[in-house]
């Protein structure tokens, strides 16, 4: 059916169907496609339908890549979202609250020229960002992705405190320019566990808050309960402690310890059973351009109460406590121990200059000397007059039960040279000190009996009146011999003087004028 109609005026049509297409208007106002309505209205004139599919609450018209369709509200349009539904790559939403966005792993999100960001975003997978990453507020302060290289720089007013970069040797660096920064480790007490001071090159651990005093510094507090330092060697075959020294005036190691009171400066201890040949410790000398080397000293300024230095083995043994050796080829040469008095201000005739002391337990377990040996100067008197004199001597029982340190020997020189000649004396006291010679298989050679002043040669002397008395049975007593020209030649002889003259076979005595033969 065809419609015309001048220009002007109003032309109504109940019903309109376009049969060429199948279109049809119907009389409610809807656009039919056939009998199924594609386009509809309501009586105020508002589209309620668009398409075939029957539209929902909150969905929107979308192009499907065929046609347009309805479908669930997803954004892209405008005006504000006022509520979310969760879904396929959507969690939370709804009238408030975050919503979380599930990306595809694949995409690369890339951030170019300046980019501010607010708020919490979340970038799921790979961000890509130019050289710089810095807050909004403090331009100098940011994170520095150089152009080339491997690296994270992190700055701060300006300043590069820290870099991470790998390369032929992978890097975290503190302070790479020098730049002052001084890098700390807090521990949950102390603010300094770790310090590394930047401007003196130093580093301290513990709880020191000031300049570290030394280029390592370790300072522990009252109450640290551990050791301030361990070392614990797991490899057998290395050593735990290798200290390379290039000190010239200074001492390699220096140990203060003022605070000390039943504690011990130092303690060393091996526990290993090992049979084999070792030293503990190992003092050496290796040059021997160094002369004047004193390889240990040892100084105790407070009178000992009792011992300076202790040497003790609690085993059965059988070899020396204490051996000087000599390994140098020459034969004049033998180990030398020395007793040295170098107090300048000391020197006085007399004066003790070397002992040795032997003690013991007695019955009553009390320590005990029993013997000992001294060294004086007998006279100090410079030049060619000094003389020296040693004595032995030893606990000897006395009266009534007691006993006494008595000297049994002295062998030196007195204080007054020229006039008293050096000698070995024994029994310098005039104790009841006996002198005994044995021989082979007689006790007696020579045998003194101090309380009687008497000698006896072959047995002890027992006749009190007699000074010097001679027993055998075996042997005689055989005078000196000579000729008669050697009898003269002696000068001065004294009377009573005896001889046996090889030439008259004779014995002869001087009698004080004169040789004459007994017989």
């Amino acid at each position: 059916m065809s419609v015309i109609r001048r220009f002007g005026g109003n032309t109504s049509v109940s019903e309109l169907t376009v049969r060429s297409g199948d279109i049809v208007f119907s009389a409610a106002g809807n656009l039919l496609e056939g009998t199924t309505p594609v386009f509809s209205f309501d009586a105020t004139g508002n589209v309620t339908k668009i398409g075939q599919d029957s539209p929902s609450t909150n969905e929107v018209l979308t192009y499907d890549g065929a046609k347009w369709v309805a479908a669930a509200a997803g954004g892209g349009g405008g005006g504000d979202i006022t509520g979310v539904t969760a879904g396929t790559g959507l969690s939370g939403g709804g009238a408030s609250g975050d919503v979380t966005l599930s990306v595809d792993t694949s995409v690369v999100n890339t951030l170019s020229d300046t980019q501010t960001i607010t708020g919490t975003k979340t970038f799921p997978n790979i961000v890509n960002i130019g050289k710089f990453l810095r807050h909004a507020g403090d331009t100098d302060t940011r994170m520095v992705f150089p152009d080339a290289g491997d690296g994270i720089f992190f700055e701060a007013g300006g300043v590069e405190i820290f870099r991470i970069s790998e390369g032929t040797q992978d890097e975290f660096v503190v302070n790479d320019f020098g730049s002052d920064v001084d890098f700390r480790v807090e521990g949950d007490n102390d603010p300094n566990l770790i310090f590394a001071e930047a401007s003196t090159d130093r580093v301290s651990i513990g709880v020191s808050t000031d300049s570290p005093a030394a280029l390592l510094e370790v300072t522990g507090d009252a109450s640290t309960g551990v050791p301030l330092l361990q070392l614990n060697n797991l490899d057998v075959d290395q050593k735990l402690l290798d200290i390379n020294a290039s000190n010239t005036t200074a001492e390699v190691i220096n140990v203060t310890a003022d605070a000390l009171t039943d504690g011990g400066l130092m303690k060393l201890v091996s526990d290993s059973s090992s049979t084999a040949v070792r030293s503990l410790i190992d003092l050496t000398n290796d040059n021997t351009a160094a002369v004047n080397t004193t390889l240990l000293q040892m100084k105790n300024d407070a009178i000992a109460a009792n011992s300076t230095m202790i040497i003790e083995s609690s085993a059965a043994e059988i070899n020396p406590l204490i051996e000087l050796i000599n390994s140098n080829a020459a034969t004049d040469k033998p180990p030398i121990m020395r007793f040295n008095r170098v107090d300048d201000s000391a020197e006085a005739d007399d004066m003790l200059i070397g002992q040795i002391d032997f003690m013991g337990k007695d019955s009553e377990n009390q320590p005990t000397q029993y013997a000992k040996i001294v060294a004086s100067a007998s006279d100090v008197t410079s030049p060619n007059e000094e003389q020296g004199q040693v004595t032995i001597s030893a606990m000897a029982g006395g009266i009534a039960g007691t006993s006494t340190m008595t000297e049994f020997i002295r062998f030196g020189g007195e204080d007054t040279a020229g006039t008293s000649p050096a000698n070995v004396q024994i029994n310098k006291g005039n104790a009841d000190i006996d002198l005994i010679v044995r021989g082979s298989s007689i006790n007696n050679v020579i045998r003194t009996d101090a309380a009687n002043d008497s000698v006896g040669i072959g047995a002890a002397p027992n006749e009190a009146s007699a000074i010097l008395e001679i027993e055998t049975t075996t042997k005689g007593f055989l005078p000196p011999r000579m000729t008669t020209t050697q009898q003269n030649a002696i000068g001065s002889p004294a009377a009573g003087l005896v001889i046996y003259n090889t030439t008259t076979n004779k014995l002869s005595v001087f009698n004080g004028s004169a040789w004459t033969a007994l017989h």
